[in-house]
């Protein structure tokens, strides 16, 4: 045997020493070092870079580094505690803590904590800004203690599993000795509150930029009143720190004063939304739900927006039914500011979107960002080509399931606006008389007819992908419909900045149940296609009375950035 390697031991011929590099700090006078050291003091006292490296970092991860050493956890210390939330107190490590680091919490949220506990936890937290109470059982005695050792709080946040007291308490009322509160929410048990009471916060809290108000009936009056409730009278004050406006499941009592006109609003509505103030408001949110919702309070609540409320800024009234054109007409009209529209599952047609489109002569571009219109089975292209040829700051539009997305949006030579500004789109491409299905139907049986699949010729697919491709700024992406088609995206180069795409492609194929596999298999053999780097996640699904291809793509596995599901 040969061998090919021959292996040697090192000759030793000196002692062999283990040599370390003199160790440097900044208190070393090395004259020669020509590279400056950075120290930790000098890298974490720029707030900024601090607050980049902690954007990195899970709880778990800032829980270990505040046990290295003193000064990482003087570092880190204050981004842990700063948001607590507790739920009922069992014993655990979390209460005792707070006793050392109550000083940097800035937020502090409860959910199902007694009253010992509550005023327990603070004593420990001078520094309070914020504070939630969820699911308590309060007295009117113990909510003004709570109420009492935080004057300083900006946000507060009660909501409640049990009414432990009575609507003659006027407890909304307590929070109006809170001079520096800013946002504001109560969600009660379907208990009476008095317009008024309403009134007196806004009144007395002048830097309320937020109320949020659920599950409550507003009253005028209550049967039993003593002479110490407040009264607030409309045109001795106005607010003008408002910004945002909530009503969550709130139901109108009984109407006490006769109205004076034929279409006069519910007084509780008129006082509370039609005074001055509103008018003044640089920004305005209307959002308004109702348990019962009767035509008559969806007309009150969508007149005294349209009369009182002229600079709007965002408008939410989604899932909100029957509507009319007429009630959003006159809001589009009134409302040429509008940032945020969002009118998901409604009556709305194209008349209102025509208006909002529409440029008047004091204005001198659109300001609508976002579009909401998923569900509003009643809007077509015709409806929707004013606002892509002339909103040319529009970020975001949904219209899902509409009749918006056929051939008729895609024809004509007039460049859309907002071609190289939107970002996120969701669209339903179907054939030219699609008719969507009616309301609170969610899905088709396979037994059931539905709309046939009519594919767009080669002339028309090009026609659309033009139209699609021109959205360079695209960062993400939800095509759906029965006249979808592959060919129409297959290159996903025309927007660099795309992070996440979701495309339901009809199977073509006619068959039964057994479609489902061969369109697996085509769902991954063009999502390979389109993504070959991405994060990919294919299969079939069963949509418009037919078996699609799913392609869901995401370009980094853990952006949360956008979700379209």
């Amino acid at each position: 045997m040969v061998l090919t390697h021959i292996y040697r031991p090192i000759p030793k011929t000196e002692p062999l020493q283990r040599r370390l590099r003199p160790r440097k700090n900044r208190h070393s006078g090395d004259d020669n070092t020509k590279i400056p050291s950075v120290y930790q003091e000098t890298v974490f006292a720029i707030p900024e870079l601090l607050d980049l490296i902690t954007g990195f970092l899970a709880r778990d991860d800032l829980r270990v580094l505040i046990r290295v050493c003193r000064t990482w956890n003087a570092f880190w210390a204050p981004y842990l505690y700063s948001d607590l939330f507790l739920c009922k107190y069992k014993k655990t490590r979390v209460y005792p803590k707070v006793r050392t680091y109550g000083h940097y919490v800035e937020a502090l949220e409860l959910n199902s904590t007694t009253l010992n506990n509550i005023l327990y936890l603070l004593d420990y937290v001078p520094n309070l800004q914020s504070l939630s109470l969820h699911h308590s059982a309060l007295s009117l005695i113990q909510l003004q203690s709570i109420i009492a050792m935080v004057p300083q709080l900006r946000g507060l946040h009660l909501s409640f599993k049990r009414i432990l007291f009575k609507p003659q308490d006027c407890p909304l009322t307590l929070a109006a000795s809170l001079q520096n509160l800013e946002q504001f929410s109560w969600m009660g048990i379907d208990s009476e509150i008095r317009v008024d009471d309403i009134l007196f916060v806004l009144k007395s809290c002048l830097r309320l930029r937020s109320l949020c108000l659920s599950r409550i009936t507003l009253v005028e009056e209550l049967p039993e009143l003593p002479r110490t409730m407040v009264k607030v009278e409309d045109h001795d004050w106005q607010n003008t720190s408002l910004r945002r406006l909530e009503c969550n499941l709130v139901l109108l009592g009984p109407r006490q004063t006769k109205a004076t006109e034929p279409e006069d609003v519910h007084p509780c509505i008129r006082r509370l939304v039609g005074l001055q103030y509103v008018q003044l408001w640089p920004l305005g949110y209307a959002h308004f739900h109702h348990a019962q919702p009767t035509p008559s309070k969806i007309t009150d609540a969508l007149n005294t927006i349209a009369k009182y409320c002229d600079n709007l800024k965002v408008l939410d009234v989604k899932n909100t039914f029957p509507t009319t054109d007429d009630m959003f007409k006159e809001i589009m009209e009134r409302n040429h500011q509008l940032q945020r529209v969002c009118v998901k599952n409604t009556d709305i047609g194209d008349l209102p979107l025509q208006m909002l489109a529409r440029l008047p002569a004091s204005c001198t571009a659109h300001n609508l960002v976002e579009l909401d219109l998923e569900g509003c089975i009643h809007v077509t292209s015709a409806g929707i080509t004013p606002v892509l040829e002339n909103c040319g700051r529009l970020q975001n539009l949904n219209i899902a399931r509409t009749k918006a997305a056929t051939l008729n949006l895609f024809k004509g030579n007039k460049p859309w606006a907002c071609r190289t500004s939107l970002e996120i789109l969701r669209i339903d491409i179907q054939p030219q008389d699609y008719q969507p299905p009616p309301r609170m139907v969610n899905w088709i049986p396979v037994s059931q007819q539905g709309p046939p699949v009519i594919p767009y010729s080669p002339e028309e697919q090009l026609l659309v992908k033009e139209r699609l491709t021109s959205f360079t700024s695209l960062r993400a992406l939800d095509i759906k419909g029965l006249s979808m088609e592959f060919g129409m995206l297959d290159d996903m180069s025309f927007a660099p900045h795309l992070r996440q795409v979701i495309l339901h492609i009809p199977f073509r194929q006619p068959g039964d149940g057994s479609q489902y596999e061969p369109a697996q298999a085509k769902a991954l053999e063009w999502g390979r296609a389109l993504f070959p780097e991405w994060h990919v996640w294919t299969g079939a699904n069963f949509a418009y009375s037919t078996v699609v291809c799913m392609i869901n793509a995401k370009l980094n596995y853990h952006d949360e950035t956008f979700v379209l599901w």
